[in-house]
């Protein structure tokens, strides 16, 4: 794996070869495989938000405990939630409320109630022409 580039002259970035170049990459390396295997410091604070909601109003119901949100799945690589979203024996995925399959830029995700668009009708504006807020 290379991280060298190429980069456009104006990123200002040096351009390496030989030793530093695969000192550089052995370093980005290891720091990506640590972030990997270290633990997540505890529940962020949306998780913590939720958390206390659920405890608060599920009180007068729930006896065995406090409420705990499962374990975060951290996924710090691009392209891995999309490799994951869909069977590893298949390339495609379909239920009562999504159609998912494989193209070659990655993969579509179809909700059947997406509010985004009117059915059936893409709005495509040329010329630099807007599209209406609506849509």
């Amino acid at each position: 794996m290379s991280l060298n580039g190429p980069w456009p002259s104006w990123a200002g970035l040096p351009e390496l070869s030989g030793a530093a170049r695969e000192e550089k990459d052995l370093r980005i390396s290891a720091m990506i495989k640590e972030k990997l295997a270290a633990p997540l410091d505890g529940a962020s604070p949306i998780d913590r938000r939720i958390e206390n909601f659920l405890n608060e109003h599920l009180a007068a119901v729930r006896s065995d405990g406090p409420i705990k949100l499962p374990e975060k799945l951290n996924l710090p690589t691009h392209g891995m939630a999309r490799q994951l979203s869909l069977p590893c024996d298949g390339d495609r995925y379909v239920s009562p409320l999504i159609k998912s399959f494989r193209c070659m830029n990655g993969v579509v995700h179809n909700p059947v109630s997406d509010k985004r668009t009117t059915k059936g009708v893409f709005h495509v504006a040329t010329g630099g022409l807007p599209v209406a807020d609506d849509k």
